[in-house]
């Protein structure tokens, strides 16, 4: 089972870097802007590939791209034949991914944080925080000792 999943990961980089590859080749034909593929995940089959796709700038020009390419998506895949060697060529169907999208937000508000941070500093008392009190008993379940002094 784990040489399937390998076999599975090494196809999906590869027809990665092949798909990539074919969409900057095409990309004036295709009137496209700067397209990223991020991820392809296959069917155990090799018949179908889900392939992830980034740009730069909004949803909307991710959209637009990913319109695109499901127009084009046999033209891709008949330009993806000859450089395969499976015994057939997967259906590429395109889907956007807003992950970079997600990272440059969480960036954002990382970002708005320490800027705040610096702007209001925590205090800080020159007395050093007290030291917490022992509990008597640290596990409740634990049985309490009869000590007679």
């Amino acid at each position: 089972m784990a040489k399937s999943n390998r076999r599975i990961e090494q196809v999906n980089d590869f027809l990665r870097n092949e798909v990539a590859t074919i969409i900057r080749e095409e990309r004036d034909e295709l009137r496209l802007g700067l397209v990223s593929v991020t991820e392809v995940e296959t069917s155990a089959d090799l018949r179908h590939a889900k392939v992830y796709i980034s740009t730069l700038g909004g949803e909307r020009e991710r959209d637009a791209a990913v319109a695109v390419l499901r127009r084009h998506a046999s033209h891709l895949r008949r330009l993806l034949a000859p450089r395969i060697t499976f015994r057939s060529v997967p259906e590429l169907d395109f889907r956007p991914d807003a992950s970079l999208e997600a990272g440059a937000a969480v960036m954002r508000a990382l970002s708005e944080v320490e800027r705040l941070r610096e702007a209001n500093p925590p205090k800080i008392d020159d007395d050093a925080p007290p030291e917490p009190q022992p509990a008597e008993m640290t596990n409740p379940r634990a049985r309490k000792r009869n000590t007679k002094d």
